[in-house]
């Protein structure tokens, strides 16, 4: 449902699968949507019933098959409480790291012992890009699916940055640059030039875009 953006597709696709459906089926579906399943317990709750590591292991790999798969391995293996040491999967959206704030200097050196590194935090676009072969699939800071316009380069490009990378998962921080001055621009100025391209030769000329891979 998040890739149809047009009403008369969503309804389309809802009336394929409510034809499918029993009554218990739509009854579980429409709570799905609604995002309450009138429990009173959430996914953590419910991971944590399953193993002690199925919650954590979920945010890092957003497979829920791949995670229950593996706890009902171990439990057929006699050893349920051994760790389920599951990575990230590709072409699945990965729980992004996320800066933790400090109130000071001081109190972020602290934190960090054995030292640390910085660098200039510019205003861009969290993008998580996925590369397996000649597919890509990108991914917003909500996990959720990049609009296409804003990423229809990358195809091009990643492949000639990372020549022996058959498969790819990129963190990265999507920039505008201008062309003209070198300068990076602001998000704010990224949502204004995209209206501005769509209509302006001169703009898709003036400005262009950095991928900044963390």
């Amino acid at each position: 449902m998040s890739q149809l953006s047009r009403e008369e597709d969503q309804q389309a696709a809802l009336t394929r699968v409510a034809k499918r459906c029993t009554a218990t089926d739509l009854r579980m579906f429409v709570r799905l949507m609604k995002g309450d399943l009138r429990i009173q317990a959430g996914a953590k709750h419910i991971l944590d019933g399953l193993h002690p590591e199925a919650y954590e292991a979920f945010n890092v790999s957003r497979n829920i098959v791949a995670v229950t798969g593996r706890v009902l391995d171990l439990r057929r293996q006699g050893r349920p409480r051994d760790s389920l040491n599951l990575g990230a999967s590709l072409m699945l959206p990965v729980q992004p790291m996320l800066a933790m704030a400090c109130k000071s200097v001081e109190e972020a050196l602290e934190r960090c012992p054995n030292g640390i590194y910085s660098e200039i935090k510019y205003d861009g676009e969290r993008v998580q890009l996925h590369k397996r072969g000649a597919e890509f699939k990108y991914f917003s800071r909500s996990l959720k699916p990049v609009m296409a316009h804003k990423v229809r380069h990358f195809a091009e490009y990643i492949p000639q940055a990372f020549p022996g990378g058959a498969d790819l998962i990129l963190d990265a921080e999507v920039l505008l640059i201008d062309n003209i001055t070198g300068t990076v621009k602001a998000l704010s100025s990224v949502i204004a030039a995209y209206f501005y391209m769509k209509s302006s030769v001169h703009a898709r000329k003036q400005y262009g875009t950095y991928v900044n891979i963390a």
